[in-house]
């Protein structure tokens, strides 16, 4: 069967699927960090984006999907979720009269993130099924055009968001902060000053990009990591007593074996309240073991452990594991 166009750019990975592109890992954030308001990078040469002249757009929090219309023009939106058939789980019909999505040329594919404008990105996946609140697709890349694969070749990025220009209209874009040529002389002060504005800004951090759909750098100046929860930290406070608060999460190597990344908390008081009658209700099948959540954290102590690892969002769209250390903690 073919699940168009996930079929065209998605590889096989072991017994699942992958995307061919996606963001590349530009930085080790260790050398990155901030200073009264501003980013400073203490060593320039750990930040592997080449030379070149990019387009800098803001990164945005929603989920990666990839919006279609096949060759007999009926549309699809996928997003990294396969279902029990091996095929990615196509959204669209319910995005119906919800979302305002645009009209593609036949045999086209945009990748987009979807996003639930003034939530958190962990709510899409409850908004796709019932939430009134309209989601908003916005438009990253062209994957494919009127049949032509755009994925590896350089195919340039400008050419390609006039395009996205015409298919989504302005106001659906992601805003196009501007222009910027990195060079040996430049570099360092140019993406201290981009870093810093996404932190101004109370951005994740910019996607810095030279061509359609290959060639796109993360930059973000917060260290993340997507990992699994193993375990639950009952609290002994006054406050908190017999509540959870905080929980030990992991990663998965290589040969499938579970490394331990140490603790996180942040988490609002209705999740710990909702992860304590879980632990209390269904001790031997817990829905919150193994589930992955997005954190963030400081920096990694001399054992590999995550210090001051803190609750960023829940990852409805990966499964634990997709949690892997080497895609993660070990340097490209």
């Amino acid at each position: 069967m073919i699940d168009w166009p996930m079929d065209v750019i998605t590889r096989s990975a072991g017994d699942t699927r992958a995307l061919i592109v996606k963001p590349k890992k530009c930085i080790d954030r260790s050398y990155i960090s901030p200073d009264d308001g501003k980013y400073k990078i203490s060593n320039e040469n750990k930040i592997k984006i080449p030379n070149g002249t990019y387009f800098v757009e803001h990164k945005s929090q929603g989920h990666f999907h990839v919006y279609a219309r096949d060759a007999a023009g009926y549309y699809s939106m996928y997003g990294r979720r396969l279902g029990v058939d091996g095929l990615y789980i196509d959204i669209y019909p319910k995005l119906q009269g919800r979302t305002p999505l645009p009209e593609l040329p036949l045999e086209t594919a945009v990748a987009v993130e979807l996003v639930f404008p003034g939530h958190p990105d962990s709510s899409v996946p409850t908004a796709i099924k019932d939430c009134p609140e309209e989601l908003r697709a916005e438009a990253l890349g062209l994957a494919i055009y009127k049949g032509t694969t755009i994925i590896g070749t350089n195919y340039s990025y400008d050419k390609a968001r006039l395009k996205l220009v015409q298919m989504f209209g302005f106001e659906n874009v992601v805003d196009l902060e501007g222009e910027t040529v990195l060079n040996p002389e430049n570099k360092k002060e140019i993406l201290e000053v981009i870093l810093s504005a996404a932190s101004r800004h109370n951005l994740e951090g910019y996607v810095l990009k030279k061509f359609a759909y290959n060639g796109w750098w993360k930059l973000k100046g917060i260290h993340e990591a997507d990992v699994f929860i193993t375990g639950f930290k009952i609290s002994t406070s006054e406050t908190y007593y017999g509540q959870v608060t905080a929980v030990e999460v992991g990663v998965y190597d290589d040969e499938g074996d579970v490394i331990a990344m140490g603790r996180v908390s942040g988490f609002k008081d209705a999740d710990k309240v909702a992860m304590t009658e879980a632990l209390d209700s269904l001790p031997r099948d817990n829905p919150y073991m193994y589930r992955p959540i997005r954190i963030l954290y400081q920096e990694r102590a001399s054992q590999g452990l995550l210090k001051h690892g803190a609750f960023d969002s829940w990852r409805e769209d990966k499964s634990a594991k997709d949690c892997l250390y080497s895609e993660q903690f070990e340097e490209a």
